[in-house]
Parts: C-alpha cells; structure tokens; sequence
C-alpha cells in the first residue's frame, strides 16, 4: 500500500462496558500480543468470522452427505447406523 493510498475502515460503537472489559484485558495481559483495543477487536472478529465459515461449509457438507430413508421418513448422515 503507498504513503498516498488510506486504509478503508468503518468505525462501530461498542457499549462502554464491553470497551473497558477489552482495554482491561489488553493491559493485563501485554503478552497476548494485542496493542490496542481495536487491535483485539479485529483479532476476535476474524476469529468468529472462521468459526462461522467452518460451521457453514460444515453443515453444507453434511447435507451434501446425508440422505432421506424413506421408510424411516428421516435424514441419515453419512456414518449413521440407520
């Protein structure tokens, strides 16, 4: 990225409470490696952010692999003893 060209950021408001729970962690704990508040917040995002894509591709997977029995009327996944 040049000197000229600027980090696009949306800024979102966070209860009072929340921030001071995240700057008091950031300050005890130095040795986690987060500078900032912001710092920690973009960390735990990104991390739920994967979590959420791992569920996701997770739940697709197993409907990808399941299948209806028709005399049971019911899905069965793919290592289910049906």
């Amino acid at each position: 990225m040049s000197m000229v060209e600027k980090k696009k950021t949306k800024y979102i408001p966070l209860p009072i409470e929340l921030y001071n729970e995240i700057q008091r962690i950031v300050k005890e704990n130095r040795n986690l490696g987060f500078l900032s508040v912001p710092d920690f917040v973009r960390d735990a995002v990104r991390d739920k952010i994967i979590q959420i894509e791992n569920k996701v591709r997770e739940n697709k997977h197993n409907r990808n692999n399941s299948f209806i029995d028709a005399e049971a009327d019911t899905e069965v996944f793919e290592g289910e003893a049906v």
